[in-house]
């Protein structure tokens, strides 16, 4: 189960598009259809995720692929509705999950319970209850599920908008666009969270991320939306990933068989105390029946695999959850000595764990000279995406930033304290207020552009709206690196951004380099005015960087409502631009997606 998760939860929600011929454009569209919910409705959609992840360059041994596939049908019962949102219930029958090939009695019977989900008026999900005998991965897995087709459509919305949206990864952006036929047209822009679930230093970049939805306003959700995506996924250490996705939900028939969701009681509250008077989760028997490992197996484990079993990686975790004493002993084989790719996975699954003992470990990992400077940077960032970081662990970040210097620690140390101040903030933690001061401290006191543009990149790392206006201070500044760092901070720091004063620093910044990170930071903001896209239309013709001109044309391609001479210039580049790239994005810009 352990990869199935790691799957979902780290890489997942995965959204899709393809390169339709050109088509003659169609007629604008007012508004989109909204996403309701009628009272007792009863439906049921057939689901299929499929994933893929391919591992890549920095990986020891050849590159591999993992499959993973969800399967079932998806039963949907509302039990409460008004113009406020919704309270359902559902139920995979038909649980199938196979990863690699491999399958779990034990999950597919959980994955098949009865869970909760709670959707705001504008169709988002925005919380899941579930049985207390469900495990956390089956949890993961049937939130991950409904959460790929998640469709957010505000009041008000008009024939385009744009949102920010959670999943397991993280958050990002996402553009959608109401065509003439009545489909709502999904695009997934750019993640604002890219270090995804633990933040233990990954980053997710997005290659093509659209996805085809139609709804019926006369039933409840969706009626069909199929998804298809790419992404990459750097892991840190040179090692990375890229994985693909492709999801269907489609309404069909309800089963007349009897199903548990429809012998359960009929208002959320009653359902939501039944399911939580249940006994406690199982302890999960793992793939195909086979008992959890031991810690020393894991670890043998790990070694044959060189650390790149993401099921071991989780069975580590849940140990750890279980004994918490146990993260002293993953100590011990740490001194002792294991592979690296071994005591990568040992230092991640310890953050993953987040228990105090834990985090004691990691900071005792940090602390010594003897764990070298690698492992010592992997504990850093295993510890500043602890779920729930302890203040003992913020002080240990807080003087690795200080006196890591010289052995070239420090600026990951800043790093991962922003990652622990956007866990501190989202927690509502006083401690939080302090974590800001002293980032917006270290920019100022910053001693070279190394150590400035780390600190501006702590402050993104918070995810603090309210930061914006001091990493948008340095946009200006002498160093390329500097410049780049507030640029990226911005895009992490959403609505505090300034989109237009931020694509005005494309026609005056002289570095290529900063204006592809430019570029690349307004994608993941909201859309800018139709002057800043004449500006930018400008400067992609001139504009001799090919990644700088395809986020460019990104923006552009995404904006079209917005300013539709744009047209023009993608239409010139999909015939003429030198980059391959940029050409198939140009023609899906601005022919495909009239289709």
């Amino acid at each position: 189960m352990g990869v199935a998760v790691g799957l979902s939860a780290a890489l997942a929600v995965w959204l899709s598009g393809r390169l339709d011929a050109p088509a003659a454009p169609t007629r604008p569209v007012a508004g989109p259809p909204r996403v309701v919910f009628q009272p007792g409705a009863r439906q049921a959609y057939r689901l299929r995720v499929e994933s893929w992840l391919r591992l890549s360059r920095g990986w020891t041994g050849a590159p591999g692929t993992i499959r993973q596939t969800v399967a079932g049908t998806l039963h949907l019962r509302v039990l409460e509705a008004d113009p406020e949102g919704a309270h359902v219930a559902l139920q995979l029958g038909g649980a199938s999950l196979s990863l690699g090939g491999r399958s779990s009695e034990d999950l597919d019977r959980q994955l098949g319970a009865v869970f909760l989900a709670t959707f705001a008026a504008d169709g988002a999900p925005t919380r899941f209850e579930f049985p207390r005998a469900i495990g956390r991965e089956a949890r993961m897995l049937l939130e991950e599920a409904v959460r790929t087709f998640q469709v957010i459509v505000p009041p008000g919305a008009g024939a385009s908008w744009s949102v920010e949206e959670t999943h397991a990864s993280g958050r990002y952006r996402a553009s959608y666009r109401a065509a003439a036929d009545g489909r709502i047209l999904k695009t997934k822009l750019a993640y604002l969270d890219p270090e995804g679930e633990g933040g233990s230093g990954v980053r997710v970049t997005v290659r093509r991320a659209d996805a085809t939805i139609r709804i019926d306003p006369g039933s409840s959700w969706l009626e069909r939306m199929v998804d298809d995506e790419e992404l990459a996924v750097s892991i840190g250490g040179g090692a990375f990933t890229t994985s693909s996705l492709r999801a269907e939900l489609t309404r069909v028939p309800v089963e007349t068989a009897a199903l548990a969701i429809d012998d359960a009681p009929g208002s959320w509250g009653e359902l939501a105390a039944a399911l939580a008077s249940e006994g406690p989760a199982p302890v999960s028997r793992g793939w195909q029946g086979e008992e959890r490992h031991t810690l020393s197996e894991v670890v043998r484990g790990l070694d044959a695999a060189s650390g790149r079993s993401v099921a071991l990686l989780y069975d580590l975790r849940d140990l750890l959850v279980r004994n918490p004493e146990a993260a002293d002993r993953v100590l011990a084989h740490l001194r002792a000595g294991v592979q690296d790719g071994t005591a990568a996975a040992l230092l991640n699954a310890l953050g993953m764990a987040a228990t105090d003992e834990a985090q004691a470990v990691l900071r005792a990992v940090i602390e010594d000279p003897a764990f070298g400077r690698v492992n010592r940077a992997r504990a850093a960032l295993s510890l500043g995406g602890a779920t729930e970081i302890g203040d003992d662990s913020v002080a240990a970040l807080r003087k690795l930033a200080d006196g890591g210097r010289a052995d070239g620690l420090a600026n990951t140390a800043l790093l991962s304290l922003g990652m622990a101040g956007d866990r501190l903030r989202r927690l509502g933690s006083e401690h939080y207020a302090e974590v800001q001061a002293d980032l917006v401290r270290r920019v100022d006191v910053a001693r070279d552009g190394s150590e400035a543009a780390a600190a501006i990149l702590a402050l993104g790392n918070t995810h603090d709206p309210a930061l914006a206006e001091e990493a948008a201070a340095h946009l200006g500044d002498a160093s390329p690196a500097v410049r780049s760092a507030a640029a990226h901070a911005l895009a992490k720091l959403g609505g505090g951004a300034d989109p237009d004063a931020l694509a005005r620093r494309l026609s005056v910044e002289t570095h290529e380099a900063v204006r592809s990170t430019i570029a690349a930071s307004l994608n993941a903001l909201p859309p800018p005015s139709a002057a800043t896209l004449a500006l930018v239309n400008e400067a992609i013709r001139r504009e001799s960087n090919p990644d700088a001109r395809y986020e460019m044309a990104r923006l552009l391609g995404e904006n079209l409502e917005t300013y539709r001479e744009a047209q023009a210039t993608l239409a010139a580049l999909a015939k003429t631009d030198p980059s391959k790239r940029v050409r198939t994005y140009a023609a899906h810009a601005a022919w495909g997606r009239t289709r």
